[in-house]
């Protein structure tokens, strides 16, 4: 029922959605900040891992073990962030989709959605797997956590 509403109404389809459009835009942004949060912290870490003089053996493992929780972290708040992008994301596509308001961005194949049919994106087996959100949710936790473990095991050996 509510689906025919915002098909037949332009008006509540279009403030719809500006408000997804709006809590996407601040859920991205809040995804882009926590991750420089997490990096300055992470940097720090980093820092005083290698400042740290070989007497304070006990520091140098603490400040590995932070900085793979830091990772961890990362991971689990990207992945909230990133499904919540995604849903903003589905939204706006079936609002675009369905919604009479949105017929110009159709007729005009103007939509901020990657078409799966895009050449680029079918040919190239790297630009289908590295997205930005795969990127965000795999890649940079994976790397700190990769350069944490060294970290650990360089200082265990």
């Amino acid at each position: 029922m509510g689906g025919l509403i915002l098909r037949n109404n332009k008006r509540e389809a279009k403030e719809a959605y500006d408000i997804l459009l709006r809590r996407q835009i601040s859920e991205d942004r809040i995804l882009t900040e926590r991750n420089s949060l997490l990096f300055l912290a992470s940097s720090f870490l980093f820092l005083g891992f290698v400042t740290l003089s070989s007497d304070a053996q006990i520091l140098r493992i603490i400040i590995p073990l932070i900085g793979l929780f830091l990772s961890f972290l990362l991971y689990r708040l990207n992945q909230h962030a990133i499904r919540a992008l995604r849903y903003f994301h589905r939204s706006l596509k079936k609002l675009e989709k369905e919604s009479s308001a949105f017929s110009y961005m159709r007729k005009n194949k103007i939509t901020p959605h990657e078409d799966p049919a895009d050449p680029l994106l079918k040919d190239n087996w790297l630009l289908r797997k590295f997205t930005v959100w795969s990127i965000h949710l795999h890649g940079l936790p994976t790397a700190l956590s990769i350069l944490w473990i060294c970290s650990l095991v360089w200082v265990l050996c």
